[in-house]
């Protein structure tokens, strides 16, 4: 089968492929398209199909649609990367111009700052390849014998090699001529080091060389398939290095000036081709030693094959070209073979060839051979052809005049084909039909169809006006007009009738007809649906594909069994469509080719013609099923949680409590297909979900395991593995059924202990009132203390001796307000200040009586104080009064004073300062032990009281007692109170 290939190959090819126009086998990659720079050194493929490229401008990750650009500022020491290279473990290793290393590791770059050990490594030269040895130790090296050792727990080690060692007598004298190209090492330990004259092998102590090649100059070694090495030799040519004792020449499609070493690279692909990229000549694809092609490309510099079999090249100043594996396996004409025009329209004759236009001139292809039929087409894009049997050619496009070029004849010595006569139509029409008999041909515009007979052509019609825009006009299987318009009509004797087989797709534009036996019809509805009809019957080709088919068909045609369709980029191929008819299973194969502009597709001689703006692209069908689908690889491209981006590459996700997650993912997929994504979560997805959107977000998920699985697939092809990512949601305590049940006890128990609380709160205020109550009858009967009221009346009945009846009256009067006034106090807790500053009025006038004016005294109300609507303890204050007058001021032999003043403090409370100019506490204890007992339980009983009341009124109150003056003979006291208010 190979050697069939590469005869076709040898007889059918173009030689050398240009690049000024697009090809459908070879894509451009430039900053246009993404790239950060067009200077691209090296390119790498790593072990999950990433392609990498180095260039001047940073490193570039790119899975087929986005280029992801890696930077100084994202951690690179240099911009300037030369080289990269995956070791076993996933490390990527970038290789800087500035001798510097940096390698990429599960989404991070490292550098000595993250990375210490790579400050060990760094070196004036910069290195220009490593190799890994069976115990994973990586060796990098330099050109000038510098060689660091990095173990594989990433200890750096120096080897010291002499570079005298390798030197010796050759052939050859460069300067320079030690340095080290390439460095290898068997698995005995022995080393091999590829100098600039020769091959030496030097055993693990590095000090017993012995030299293998010196035949040869060598300027670079490339690794090749089975261990094997190709060597590009100066002027010598390509050598093949298979062992150490067999060393074969590989004859170059050029030869090189000796002073000039213009082979960048060399690669053997998977098929066997040998592929040589040159800096100045371009690059050259060889066989058996016989060029198959070759490709310009200017300043090339590296080469690699990726999974899909691709062949990327990269240039120095242009960007990255991305050649396909189908490249020496098909035909491909370049549209700058045609006036750089694209082809637009086909027709395959039996017997007559491939014809086709450009627009502007016609050409046919028959035994590999071109010819040209010139006419003035004036660059009118015709996208339809047809070849009559009389050697009548027929054009016609839309909006344009058919034509008809009549005796057509070729001349086999000019190349040229020449015509007798050419006539057109008086209307500009969409486009014209001609039945199988091909007697009848018809054209039609906007409202009207024109019939014509194909012997006199042009020159008798008969117009049909419509009435209704016509979306197309063709010959069904019984030789009937059909005119699709508003509704679809059928034609006869020149009269429409709605045509009732087609009256489903009324106000549908049936864009495609075909007729693919003497029974069965294809429709082609807007581009969207394919159905095929057999005896009355409609069966929908489109739904029984099995796959979402969202794309739009242009184009169709029928080669016994397949079934091509095209969009604008793709083809697709369906094998034996008839087989819905009888209810068996149909599939449809993406030809996973992408064009530009497909503008018309047609078999000729058993191959697959396309036309579009690339030129014309020719297929053997017998390699149709030879062109591999190859199945996208899903990755994740990032994975938020909660607001957090986490490491893409891990494949589990733990978290507690309330969650947000979303998952932003893609493909590696080299061609242009379009892509479908599924994806599922399962425990929450019943069924996969399908669509074109590269996002999910999940919110909100209950606790539990999951797994999140991603596919992808191209149209009519089958889904990928699916990548999982494991998703664990822990509950959060007050997510666990224990956390409610706990709440509800709590609940319960705080619920208890607030009603025991107000409870014991209850009945404490009950003891309180019952505390003041027994406190206010124990102050009311110190008030009314016997000794008071015997003084009283004693003063009353002395009053009466002495007749003084109207002093007695008044001191009656007064003594009995006081009484009246005491026993009131007792029905009320608290009392109006205006009221007891009377009442204190009121005694100390009685007191002043009884004591003939012995003292005089002062009340005092803050002016803030509204006396008439402030509330104080009753029977709080007299006692203190009384204290004063008794045992403070009756033993002066001077004037007694007593001032009483009431003082705001804040809302809740007031002062009461009671201060006289008595004889002081100290004395007054001397006078009498009863009656220093009898103050003392006075003052324990109010302080009592005024504790209980500022425990009921959550107010600080207080009895402090002090001496006015200390030191002199009457100090005075002085009584403070603070008490609540309300």
């Amino acid at each position: 089968m190979r050697k069939w290939i590469i005869l076709l190959l040898i007889s059918s090819l173009t030689p050398a492929i240009s690049l000024r126009a697009q090809n459908p086998y070879i894509h451009h990659y430039t900053t246009f398209d993404g790239l950060p720079s067009n200077t691209i050194y090296h390119i790498c493929q790593d072990s999950k199909k990433f392609t990498w490229f180095a260039t001047d401008a940073g490193v570039v990750r790119y899975d087929g649609t986005t280029f992801t650009n890696y930077r100084k500022k994202d951690g690179l020491s240099s911009n300037e990367v030369i080289r990269i290279k995956e070791d076993s473990s996933g490390r990527i290793w970038f290789f800087n111009l500035n001798g510097k290393l940096n390698y990429f590791f599960k989404n991070r770059i490292y550098n000595s700052a993250n990375a210490p050990f790579l400050d060990s490594m760094r070196n004036v030269n910069y290195f220009i390849d490593f190799f890994e040895d069976k115990d994973h130790s990586l060796y990098f090296y330099n050109r000038r014998y510098e060689i660091f050792i990095l173990t594989s727990r990433n200890k750096v080690e120096k080897m010291n090699m002499d570079e005298d060692l390798l030197k010796g007598k050759s052939a050859y004298s460069f300067t320079g001529e030690s340095d080290l190209r390439f460095m290898s090492r068997n698995a005995k330990g022995d080393f091999t080091f590829w100098t600039r004259c020769r091959i030496t092998n030097v055993d693990a102590s590095l000090k017993t060389p012995v030299n293998v090649f010196d035949s040869i100059p060598i300027w670079k070694v490339f690794p090749g398939p089975a261990n094997s090495l190709y060597i590009s030799a100066y002027h010598y040519g390509i050598y093949k290095f298979v062992t150490e004792n067999e060393l074969h020449r590989v004859s170059a499609p050029f030869k090189l000036p000796f002073t000039y070493a213009g082979i960048t690279s060399i690669l053997e692909d998977s098929d066997g081709f040998l592929w040589i990229v040159t800096f100045d000549k371009g690059v050259y694809c060889m066989h058996d030693n016989q060029v198959i092609c070759h490709v310009d490309i200017k300043d090339g510099q590296s080469i690699i094959q990726d999974n899909e079999n691709n062949i990327w090249v990269s240039s120095m100043k242009d960007g990255v070209y991305k050649i396909s594996p189908y490249l020496n396996h098909h035909r491909h004409y370049e549209s700058a073979q045609f006036q750089d025009k694209g082809v637009t329209a086909l027709y395959v004759k039996a017997g007559k060839g491939l014809w086709f236009t450009n627009g502007n001139m016609v050409y046919r292809l028959k035994n590999n051979f071109f010819s040209t039929l010139d006419i003035p087409l004036n660059n009118i894009p015709y996208n339809r052809m047809y070849l009559l049997d009389n050697n009548t050619l027929i054009l016609g496009g839309e909006g344009s005049f058919v034509v008809a070029v009549e005796g057509i004849s070729a001349d086999g010595r000019t190349k040229h084909i020449h015509y007798e006569r050419l006539s057109r139509t008086y209307h500009f029409m969409k486009n014209f039909t001609i039945n199988r008999r091909e007697d009848k041909l018809n054209t039609f515009g906007h409202l009207s169809v024109f019939l014509y007979h194909t012997v006199s052509l042009f020159s008798d019609f008969r117009e049909i006006n419509t009435g209704e825009h016509v979306n197309n006009a063709f010959y069904n299987i019984r030789d009937e007009l059909v005119i699709n318009a508003k509704k679809t009509y059928l034609c006869q004797d020149e009269k429409l009738q709605p045509f009732k087989e087609l009256s489903r797709f009324d106000n549908s534009i049936i864009t495609g007809h075909l007729i693919l036996d003497d029974s069965v019809e294809l429709y082609n509805i807007e581009g969207d649906s394919i159905y095929l009809y057999n005896q009355r019957a409609f069966f929908n080709l489109t739904a029984e594909l099995g796959s979402p088919f969202d794309i739009q068909v242009r184009n169709i045609f029928y080669h016994e069994p397949s079934l091509y369709l095209s969009t604008f980029r793709n083809i697709y191929k369906c094998d034996n469509p008839m087989n819905i008819i009888d209810h068996k299973q149909v599939h449809l194969q993406l030809i996973d080719i992408n064009f530009r502009n497909i503008h018309d597709i047609a078999v000729y001689n058993d191959s697959l013609c396309i036309a579009s703006d690339d030129g014309l692209t020719i297929i053997p069908e017998a390699m149709i099923n030879k062109i591999t689908t190859h199945t996208p690889i899903p990755y994740f491209q990032s994975v938020v949680v909660n607001d957090t981006e986490l490491d893409p590459e891990e494949n589990e996700l733990r978290m507690t409590g309330r969650n947000k997650i979303s998952f932003s993912f893609s493909c590696i997929n080299y061609s242009s297909s379009p892509i479908l994504y599924s994806y599922r979560m399962e425990g929450v997805d019943t069924a996969w979900m399908t669509s074109s959107s590269r996002k999910i977000i999940y919110q909100s998920l209950k606790p539990g395991n999951y797994v999140f699985q991603l596919r992808v697939r191209k149209l009519s092809a089958a889904w990928s593995r699916p990548v999982e990512c494991r998703v664990i949601v822990k509950a959060a305590f007050w997510q666990h059924p224990l956390f409610y049940v706990s709440l509800i006890l709590l609940l319960f128990v705080i619920l208890i202990f607030f009603i025991i609380r107000r409870k014991n709160l209850q009945m404490k205020r009950t003891e309180i009132d019952h505390q003041l109550i027994i406190l206010e009858q124990k102050a009311l009967q110190s008030m009314m203390n016997p000794h008071f009221i015997f003084n009283s009346l004693g003063s009353i009945q002395n009053y009466l001796l002495q007749k003084k009846s109207g002093d007695a009256a008044l001191y009656l009067s007064q003594f009995a307000r006081l009484i009246r006034q005491n026993l009131n106090a007792i029905n009320t807790a608290n009392i109006n200040l205006e009221e007891e500053v009377d009442r204190l009025k009121n005694y100390l006038d009685l007191e002043m009586l009884r004591m003939e004016n012995k003292f005089r005294y002062v009340l005092d109300v803050d002016e803030s104080l509204e006396a008439d609507e402030v509330l104080i303890p009753s029977m709080i204050t007299q006692p203190f009064v009384e204290n004063a007058i008794w045992h403070g001021i009756s033993m002066l032999t001077v004037q007694g004073e007593i001032a009483i003043r009431f003082v705001k403090m804040d809302e809740r409370s007031l002062k009461i300062i009671i201060q006289d100019n008595g004889i002081g506490m100290q004395k007054s204890r001397s006078f009498s032990q009863n009656s220093d007992k009898h103050f003392h339980l006075g003052m324990e009983m109010t302080r009592r009281r005024l504790e209980l009341l500022g425990k009921k009124y959550s107010v600080d109150t207080s009895i402090e007692t002090s001496e006015v003056s200390p030191g002199l003979p009457n100090p005075g006291t002085r009584i403070v109170l603070v008490v609540p208010v309300s």
